[in-house]
């Protein structure tokens, strides 16, 4: 029997031992290095680089898990992969809101972080040379500044290390299971957020670089058929979703990246720029383009997945997703670690990755600290939106009976740091407003009108509230876009409403 169809070796005891001792280390890795980036979340620090859009996910779970939110609203929340673990584990151990999303990305900062621990083992890295490695991408600054950007960008970080595993497995292996592997990616991708729908958008002219060999171009449209089918079907899916619940099937693109046809000024320079920043948080892709010179498959997908980080950099200029330079160049930690765990078997592997490795590090550390220097960049427009809903959540913090679309306005609920005492959709009284075109609370928030910001029910129903109020109610705040009316009465004797 010839070597190529000659069974294969049954495992020896030894090697059982060893595989099952590195599931156990991967798993106390796992624990730990979650423990460390909950501890580290509790410190400000470079990570917390506006815009962020952790916001808006802890006020969508804030208002789903005190009943503010309708069954409809919440089953077509988006990003569905985001929001779903927190409500469970909201539902499993009575922990919500920023605190849920501190556990989970913690968590999925951890198992990633032993994922790519026991990759690199498996490749015939030593237990040292594994554990160096791991450090080097486990507590890469950008890294740190991805969790703290919380589950979103997490769940796109793992979205980015299942396609790169894919891809060169696809391109090696040449197996079904790879192509469905590219194919959940991806369809994590677009789940988990705007950063990942624009990471699956830049990953699509790529694939055919992961392609295997053996694969003419004129069979290409086959294999894409083979990959997005499931994508499709995912979105349609989701889109029949929307219409069910929300009367509009595509309700969800709201939150989707958006292409301008006309950027700001300057937006080509800083796309520029951000790209080189790109390339220097991942020197290992680059080296395994030049370096690698005997392995072509290994070369084209390193350039593929270079090619993606730029590609999302560029694009991520043209959209108003007002998405963050640390969430954007995060992006090339994971495929820097499938790039190290695939890096060929030759002398030297080791201190060359692991040097490869450290200047990402530092290259990563520099960009942070550029990024902090400049944090209040030219198109501060969602940031600006960001601190008027924070300041007017501090206001209505521990206040009740105040009606306000909480759904349209999540950002307002995580500041505020509860839903409790809000009157939103789920409430009698604010539909009998909505109805009726009167106030039946203590007070109203209502944001101003603006075609650009989120559309506000109650200003939408009452166009004059933000204006004048209504008879009998009186201003306590007005500030950024934001007015509170309000109805005297003896219990408001702080001047705010009860």
């Amino acid at each position: 029997m010839s070597a190529m169809t000659a069974p294969a070796a049954p495992p020896r005891p030894g090697s059982l031992l060893a595989m099952a001792g590195s599931r156990w280390t991967a798993l106390v890795l796992a624990v730990a290095l979650a423990g460390v980036y909950l501890a580290l979340r509790h410190m400000q620090g470079p990570a917390h680089l506006a815009p962020s859009r952790e916001e808006l996910l802890i006020g969508q779970s804030l208002l789903a898990t005190m009943g503010k939110m309708s069954v409809g609203r919440m089953i077509a929340a988006y990003p569905p992969v985001a929001l779903a673990p927190m409500l469970a584990l909201h539902a499993l151990t009575g922990v919500g809101g920023a605190a849920a999303a501190a556990i989970l990305a913690a968590t999925l900062g951890g198992g990633l972080g032993a994922l790519w621990f026991r990759a690199l083992l498996r490749s015939g890295y030593g237990l040292l040379a594994a554990a160096g490695l791991t450090a080097l991408l486990a507590l890469n600054p950008l890294y740190l500044a991805a969790i703290a950007q919380g589950p979103e960008v997490m769940l796109t970080l793992t979205g980015v290390w299942l396609l790169a595993n894919g891809a060169y497995a696809l391109r090696h292996q040449s197996g079904v299971n790879d192509l469905m592997l590219c194919s959940l990616a991806l369809t994590l991708l677009v789940f988990s957020g705007p950063l990942g729908s624009l990471a699956a958008l830049a990953a699509l002219p790529f694939l055919p670089l992961a392609f295997p060999p053996d694969i003419r171009p004129g069979g290409y449209g086959s294999v894409y058929l083979v990959i997005l089918f499931p994508v499709v079907f995912c979105v349609l899916g989701f889109a029949l979703v929307n219409w069910m619940m929300l009367h509009d099937a595509w309700a969800f693109l709201d939150a989707m990246p958006v292409l301008s046809h006309d950027p700001a000024t300057g937006v080509w320079q800083r796309a520029g720029l951000e790209m080189l920043f790109t390339i220097a948080c991942a020197p290992v892709l680059l080296g395994q383009i030049i370096l690698v010179r005997t392995r072509r498959p290994v070369q084209a997908v390193a350039f593929a997945l270079l090619g993606l980080l730029l590609t999302v950099v560029a694009l991520s200029r043209l959209s108003g997703t007002g998405l963050s330079v640390a969430g954007l160049l995060a992006l090339a930690i994971p495929a820097a670690a499938v790039a190290a765990a695939r890096w060929p078997r030759q002398p030297g592997r080791s201190p060359r990755v692991a040097l490869l490795l450290a200047l990402g590090a530092a290259g990563s550390a520099s960009v942070l600290l550029a990024e902090m220097i400049a944090i209040e960049s030219p198109d501060a427009t969602m940031t600006r939106q960001q601190i008027a809903d924070g300041q007017l959540g501090a206001f209505l913090a521990g206040h009740d009976s105040v009606l306000i679309d909480g759904s349209a306005h999540p950002r307002v609920v995580a500041a505020r740091g509860s839903a409790r005492g809000l009157i939103t959709e789920t409430d009698a009284a604010y539909g009998l407003s909505l109805l009726t075109h009167r106030i039946h609370a203590r007070a109203v928030a209502v944001a101003a009108p603006d075609p650009a910001r989120t559309a506000d029910t109650l200003g939408q129903i009452m166009p004059d509230l933000y204006a004048s109020g209504q008879p009998g109610f009186t201003l306590l705040y007005d500030r950024d876009g934001w007015r509170v009316w309000a109805r005297p009465s003896p219990a408001s004797q702080r001047g705010v409403p009860q």
